[in-house]
């Protein structure tokens, strides 16, 4: 993978946990479930979202988007080059 690529892909997750770390420390760590047009983010429900929508919220939790992160990230570790080899051949 290029250097370039690498710098992408790790500012890219990187702004992913922020965010979720944000939304965590503003008390909303608990897991977001959707109930029809409601998101439950831990502290109350947030209503009038077409279900879909809820859905999709609910799927960004930041506890499953950390864990998500970190995931992304060791597979990303595992695939980048070591400076020192710089070889597009080795795996």
């Amino acid at each position: 993978m290029t250097s370039d690529l690498v710098a992408f892909l790790k500012a890219r997750l990187d702004e992913d946990a922020d965010l979720a770390r944000r939304c965590e420390r503003a008390g909303f760590s608990a897991e977001w479930t959707a109930h029809g047009a409601a998101v439950d983010f831990g502290r109350g429900d947030l209503t009038s979202f077409p279900t879909a929508i809820a859905q999709h919220v609910a799927l960004h939790d930041p506890v499953r988007v950390l864990r998500e992160v970190e995931a992304k990230q060791r597979v990303l570790n595992r695939h980048t080059l070591s400076p020192a080899e710089d070889d597009p051949e080795r795996p």
